[in-house]
């Protein structure tokens, strides 16, 4: 899994359409898989991260807009990452083809970028103040896209994972062909 540099919606997540330096870097993986035996997707990313925070009494005054939205919290403030999720979710195929797979989540170790997280912006924050046992969190929303490139000798194993319905038939199909 590789994630490009810059944030995609539905309409935009063409592998014509990316972005400046991930044009060049989706395309090269995407030749490149065709020459190792890889089959390559192009997937919307949501990065999701919870981080205890030391809430200070400025940002009552500071970070609040008028709605009484928190708005903003220093990086540094950070203290603890609590929890993080990584979900891919509306993928295409090499041509733009828009595939019935489900939402999946991915271990670290299977993902690589050239820009991290970190410096992106989030799509959405979220501060939940002290509320007597928990809180005091800040939560950030990242929006990315990434390239996810398997082995062609994993797809029957990869539809199983991302759409189960569609992997059952297939599999019934070929059991009466035979």
């Amino acid at each position: 899994i590789y994630f490009l540099d810059h944030s995609y919606t539905d309409h935009s997540l063409k592998w014509q359409m990316l972005k400046g330096i991930d044009s060049q870097n989706a395309l090269a993986l995407r030749g490149a898989a065709k020459d190792l035996g890889l089959i390559p997707h192009i997937a919307l990313v949501e990065l999701h991260e919870c981080w205890s925070t030391d809430e200070q009494e400025q940002y009552w005054d500071e970070d609040y807009d008028d709605t009484g939205e928190y708005s903003a919290i220093n990086k540094s403030d950070l203290e603890e990452l609590l929890d993080s999720s990584t979900t891919f979710s509306y993928w295409l195929d090499e041509n733009n083809q828009k595939l019935p797979y489900a939402n999946l989540s991915n271990q670290k170790s299977e993902t690589c970028w050239t820009k991290t997280t970190d410096d992106c912006s989030p799509a959405k924050t979220e501060h939940e103040g002290w509320m007597g046992n928990y809180g005091n969190t800040v939560d950030y929303w990242y929006r990315r896209a990434a390239v996810i490139l398997w082995r062609e000798d994993d797809q029957g194993t990869m539809n199983f994972l991302l759409n189960y319905t569609d992997a059952i038939e297939a599999l019934v199909k070929l059991t009466k062909s035979r």
